[in-house]
């Protein structure tokens, strides 16, 4: 069961950006109106892991998942293995936190291309609640490499005077 809700957690904001790619058309409103509920979902979620983190009473390895992702025969292992533990839960839950307030303080700041900047930034959370889950290496980086995406576009359309020379050098 927390297995699964940790699944859910990490890939509801995957679904909210795909959801809002889908939905562009309808305009910034309704973009922020969606990230907003997909962010509140995700830290509800999220809240509910940390809190049965702590009842449990601070397991090693809580609410695991663990696939075979590319095994062969010759001793290469790479699992899809996401997990939480004593720091990583933290994380996660403050990971959770951070994108609502992103997406609260950005509410009447953006205002060109609004539907690309809140799929950005679901799908840069989808990557962050990924790194702090992660229990295999090759996962973990995969999912580092996976939030320079969504942040080389954030910083390039939407930061300052030298953002484009930030988003190149970044």
């Amino acid at each position: 069961m927390l297995s699964q809700q940790l699944l859910l957690t990490i890939f509801l904001p995957l679904v909210g950006a795909i959801g809002l790619w889908i939905a562009a058309p309808a305009g910034r409103y309704v973009a922020r109106a969606a990230a907003l509920l997909v962010t509140l979902a995700t830290l509800f979620c999220a809240g509910q892991l940390v809190v049965g983190y702590v009842t449990s009473g601070g397991q090693s390895e809580f609410a695991v998942t663990d696939a075979a992702w590319l095994a062969q025969d010759g001793g290469i292992d790479i699992r899809f293995s996401v997990g939480l533990d004593g720091l990583g839960v933290w994380l996660f839950g403050l990971s959770g936190l951070l994108f609502v307030t992103s997406v609260l303080v950005s509410w009447e700041a953006i205002e060109d291309r609004a539907p690309l900047f809140y799929a950005m930034l679901l799908l840069l959370e989808f990557g962050c609640l990924g790194v702090f889950a992660a229990r295999d290496i090759i996962l973990f980086y995969v999912f580092f490499e996976f939030t320079l995406i969504p942040l080389f576009f954030l910083v390039g359309i939407w930061g300052h005077e030298e953002r484009r020379y930030a988003a190149v050098k970044f």
